[in-house]
C-alpha cells in the first residue's frame, strides 16, 4: 500500500507540473504579435494550397498527408484576435470560411484578410505545439518548418540507434528502423500532425534508454510514463498517441528483465496506468481550466466530441462496424513495400533460432514474460481501436499509425529471442 500511494503521490505532482509548464508555455507563445509572424503565414498558405487538403507523396505506401490539420495549426498558431492573452491561449481561435475546407480558408486569410470569416474555437485539445511553432513562424515558413523537423526527425531516430548500441541492444536496430519504416517516415517528417507523437515517442525512447536500471524505482517509472502520456496530449490532436506509450514501454522491458509472467504484467499495468493518468489528466485539465478562465462552455463540447469520436456513428445516417474500422486500419498499415522486408527478417530470426534445437527448446522465464508483455503490447492497438471507433474509421489515413507497436513488438520478441538462444 506504501509503494502504491508513492505511485500515485509521483504521477500528481509530476501531472500538476506538466500543466503548470504546458500552462506556461502556451500563454508566453501568444505573446508573440501577430505581425511577426504575418509574412511566413501567407508564404505558408501558397505552399498548402498548391499541394491542397490531403496530397499522397506516393500510391506505392500509406503516404497520405494531413495539409487539412497543418493549416489549422498555421491559423490557431498565427490568431490575431483582441481578446486577452489567457483566452486566445486557452480558448486556440482560427479564422474559417463558410463551404471551404481549412487548407482554402487559410489562402483566403492570407490573401484577403480576416473579412467575411468566422472566429472558431478549438479549446477541447492543448495546442501544445504552438509553443513551438509561433516562434518558428517568425523566422520561416512552412516550408522551412518542414525542415526544421526532418532535420530533428533524424537527429531523434540517430540518437535512439546510438543509445540501443550502448545498452547492448544492437538485434533492436533494425526492429526499430522497420518500425518506423510502418509509419511512412517521410509523411511522419514533413506533417506537422503526424510529427508531433514521433518527437513524444523517440525522446520517451531515449530517456527509457538513457535510465536504464534506474527505472527500477517505481518513482522513477512512474514519473516517466506520467511525463510521456501528458506530453503526447499537450502536443498531439488524435493521431497514435498510443505508439507513444508502446515503444518506450517494449524498449523498457529489453532493459530490465522478469523472471515472471505475473510480474512483468503487473509492471506493465503500473506503466499504462502512469501513462493514461497523465494523458487524460492533461487532457480534462484543458476543459476545466479553458471553462474556469473564458467562462465558454468548453466542458461540455469536449465532452461531446469525446462520446461522438468513441462512438460508432458517422456524420451520415449510417454506422460503421468494428470490423470495418480494422480492416481499413490494417490495409493502410501493410499498403507498404516494408511488409515484405519486415516478414523476411521475422522469417530469418525464427529460421537462426531454431537452427540451435537444443537451445531452442529451453525457454527461460525471461522469455516467457518478454513474451507475455508483447503479445500484451500487440493487442493494445486493437482494443484502442474499439474505444475510438469513429476517429479510427474516419481518418484510418493517419491512426493506421498506432498498429506499429504490434509489427514491433513481434520483431523486438524475435530479435531477442534469438540473442538469448545464441550458441555459447
Amino acid at each position: 500500500m506504501k509503494i502504491f500511494m508513492k505511485i500515485c503521490l509521483t504521477s500528481v505532482i509530476t501531472l500538476a507540473i506538466c500543466i503548470c509548464v504546458g500552462f506556461g508555455l502556451i500563454t508566453a507563445a501568444y505573446l508573440i504579435p501577430y505581425e511577426n509572424t504575418k509574412d511566413n503565414l501567407i508564404s505558408s498558405a501558397g505552399i498548402l494550397e498548391k499541394e491542397g487538403a490531403r496530397p499522397t507523396l506516393t500510391k506505392y505506401a500509406s503516404s497520405r498527408l494531413d495539409n487539412k490539420t497543418d493549416a489549422i495549426m498555421l491559423k490557431i498558431a498565427a490568431y490575431s484576435g483582441d481578446e486577452s492573452i489567457i483566452e486566445r491561449a486557452m480558448m486556440n481561435y482560427r479564422y474559417t470560411a463558410k463551404g471551404k475546407n481549412d487548407v482554402q480558408s487559410l489562402s483566403q486569410l492570407a490573401e484577403y484578410g480576416t473579412e467575411q470569416m468566422q472566429k472558431t474555437g478549438y479549446a477541447r485539445y492543448w495546442h501544445g505545439y504552438v509553443a513551438v511553432l509561433k516562434p518558428l513562424l517568425c523566422i520561416t515558413d512552412y516550408g522551412g518548418v518542414r525542415i526544421f523537423n526532418s532535420i530533428i526527425y533524424i537527429i531523434l531516430t540517430v540518437t535512439v540507434c546510438v543509445f540501443m548500441y550502448r545498452k547492448d541492444l544492437k538485434h533492436i536496430i533494425l526492429p526499430y528502423i522497420f518500425s518506423l519504416c510502418f509509419l511512412m517516415p517521410v509523411a511522419t517528417a514533413i506533417c506537422m500532425q503526424y510529427f508531433t507523437v514521433f518527437c513524444v515517442m523517440s525522446v520517451g525512447i531515449i530517456i527509457v534508454l538513457r535510465l536504464g536500471d534506474k527505472l527500477k524505482d517505481n518513482m522513477y517509472l512512474s514519473a516517466i510514463f506520467t511525463l510521456i502520456g501528458a506530453a503526447v496530449v499537450y502536443f498531439d490532436f488524435l493521431t497514435y498517441p498510443l505508439s507513444a506509450f508502446a515503444f518506450p514501454c517494449v524498449v523498457y522491458f529489453l532493459i530490465i528483465k522478469y523472471d515472471g509472467i505475473r510480474c512483468a504484467l503487473m509492471k506493465l499495468f503500473q506503466m499504462f496506468s502512469c501513462f493514461a493518468f497523465g494523458y487524460l489528466g492533461m487532457w480534462f485539465s484543458k476543459w476545466v481550466i479553458a471553462q474556469a478562465l473564458t467562462g465558454k462552455n468548453v466542458l461540455l463540447n469536449a465532452a461531446n466530441q469525446f462520446l461522438y469520436r468513441s462512438s460508432f456513428a458517422t456524420t451520415s445516417e449510417s454506422s460503421i462496424t468494428y470490423s470495418e474500422t480494422l480492416r481499413r486500419n490494417i490495409i493502410e498499415l501493410f499498403n507498404t513495400p516494408v511488409t515484405v522486408l519486415a516478414l523476411i527478417f521475422i522469417a530469418y530470426i525464427a529460421v537462426k533460432a531454431l537452427k540451435n534445437k537444443k537451445s531452442a527448446k529451453k525457454i527461460s522465464a525471461n522469455d516467457r514474460s518478454f513474451s507475455a508483455v508483447c503479445l500484451t503490447v500487440l493487442l493494445m492497438p486493437f482494443v484502442w481501436y474499439l474505444l475510438a471507433s469513429n476517429h479510427s474509421y474516419m481518418h484510418s489515413f493517419f491512426t493506421f499509425r498506432t498498429l506499429a507497436c504490434a509489427p514491433f513488438a513481434i520483431m523486438c520478441f524475435a530479435a531477442q529471442y534469438e540473442k538469448n538462444h545464441r550458441p555459447g
